[in-house]
C-alpha cells in the first residue's frame, strides 16, 4: 500500500491483513504507523501482489491502529491546551 500526503510518501506491506513493515523517510517501523494516522489528507494505491518483506512490527494490525489513536488522542489534547495544530506536528 503506498500512501501520498502532500511531497510525503510511505509504503506498508501485507500479508493477510498484518502489517508486515512500514516505511517512511528513515523512521522505525512503528513510528511511521503512527505519523500516518496523523495525516489529514492523500492518496493512496494498492497493489495485490505477493511481498518479498520479513516482519519487522512486533504487534499486530490492531494493536498498532489502539496504540497509534491513543497517541493521537494524547497529543491532540496536549496540542488543543497549547493551541497548536497537531497534523502539523506529526508531519
Amino acid at each position: 500500500l503506498k500512501l501520498r500526503s502532500d511531497t510525503r510518501e510511505a509504503t506498508l506491506f501485507f500479508d493477510k491483513g498484518r502489517i508486515l513493515d512500514a516505511r517512511y523517510d528513515s523512521f522505525p517501523s512503528e513510528v511511521v504507523v503512527y505519523k500516518l494516522i496523523h495525516w489529514m489528507s492523500g492518496e493512496f494505491m494498492f497493489f495485490a501482489q505477493p511481498v518479498n518483506c520479513e516482519q519487522k512490527l512486533k504487534f499486530n494490525t490492531q494493536q498498532l491502529l489502539m496504540e497509534g489513536l491513543r497517541r493521537y488522542d494524547e497529543a491532540s489534547c496536549l496540542m488543543d491546551e497549547l493551541s497548536v495544530d497537531v497534523s502539523r506536528v506529526y508531519t
